[in-house]
């Protein structure tokens, strides 16, 4: 899996939790979905309409 060093804040912290990684793997989440959060107020500030 390719993995972005990017520091731009919409990489670092628009999701919430990050993916946890495992000795190379993505570990699975017990969260529905992607397992992910958003955070809604950096994409509220970054949104283009």
């Amino acid at each position: 899996m390719e993995f972005s060093q990017s520091s731009s804040p919409l990489f670092t912290s628009l999701v919430k939790n990050q993916l946890q990684f495992d000795n190379g793997y993505v570990a699975v989440s017990d969260a529905l979905g992607l397992g992910i959060e958003l955070d809604e107020e950096l994409i509220a500030k970054y949104r283009v309409n």
